[in-house]
């Protein structure tokens, strides 16, 4: 199995509890250990969707868990061809991803440790480990139509936290036209 995390891009997610759900374009994994920090080398073109739900002993008791985020990379605004860093943490006091960026001191070094592979597997999750060709391709083929702009007219940018189902269409600026709704500016 190739582990090389010297290329293509990173999404790291700091502090996961043991127990919890956490996807990448589709594929899900339980965190199983303590010592998770995300995902390498992972492909520098299209839009990732990351969707994230912790586990919460004291929710779990009660029939519940936390609600469940989200988190779009649009690969459009990578800097430098191919290598990139989202790196995040979660907040066991909200229950959920931290809104408020890692410092760069925490990235840099982040970032250097695992693109040596310093942090390497159980704790670094190479992609070439998630997904085949063809679980890549099919990916590639369902989502080739969501474009940035269609993001962006929804108000959804690069590293954006999303919680799914929470988006309120604003009608204010719709009419109705022969039973469909349209933008007016």
């Amino acid at each position: 199995m190739n582990n090389d995390n010297s290329r293509g891009g990173i999404f790291a997610l700091l502090d996961s509890p043991v127990g919890s759900n956490i996807s990448i374009d589709g594929k899900s994994l339980i965190l199983k250990q303590d010592n998770f920090v995300g995902f390498a080398s992972l492909k520098s073109f299209g839009f990732h969707l990351i969707t994230f739900q912790a586990f919460q002993s004291r929710s779990h008791e009660n029939g519940c868990g936390s609600s469940r985020h989200a988190i779009v990379l649009l690969r459009t605004h990578v800097d430098n061809g191919t290598n990139w860093i989202s790196a995040h943490r979660y907040d066991p006091t909200i229950e959920e991803i931290n809104p408020s960026p890692l410092d760069k001191l925490t990235i840099l070094n982040l970032e250097n440790s695992i693109r040596s592979n310093q942090l390497g597997p159980p704790s670094v999750i190479c992609s070439s480990a998630l997904f085949s060709e063809t679980e890549l391709n099919e990916w590639l083929q369902a989502t080739t139509f969501i474009s940035e702009s269609l993001f962006q007219s929804r108000g959804i940018f690069h590293g954006c936290k999303i919680v799914p189902g929470a988006f309120q269409e604003d009608t204010s600026k719709m009419k109705i036209n022969h039973g469909s709704l349209s933008h007016v500016d």
